[in-house]
């Protein structure tokens, strides 16, 4: 993705997006067999709609940083 606006959000979410690993349906047991903590934020709708990722942790988009933040309380111990 290339930055949009030339908006602080737009190149902050073009870094961010950098980083990311995004795995493919078809590669996620193989990513989860290597060892990968495979997180779904999808709604609830959508997951429903579209069906469950088999053994990834559902984190709510809202509060996706403080479960995954290793200094947070309210960090998963998984995660």
């Amino acid at each position: 993705m290339t930055d949009v606006d030339g908006s602080a959000i737009s190149r902050l979410l073009e870094e961010s997006r950098r980083g990311l690993d995004r795995v493919q349906p078809a590669d996620l047991a193989a990513v989860q067999a290597a060892g990968a903590l495979v997180v779904d934020i999808r709604p609830a709708d959508q997951r429903q709609r579209d069906g469950e990722l088999p053994n990834a942790v559902v984190i709510d988009r809202n509060v996706l940083e403080w479960r995954l933040d290793p200094s947070s309380s309210h960090r998963l111990p998984m995660a």
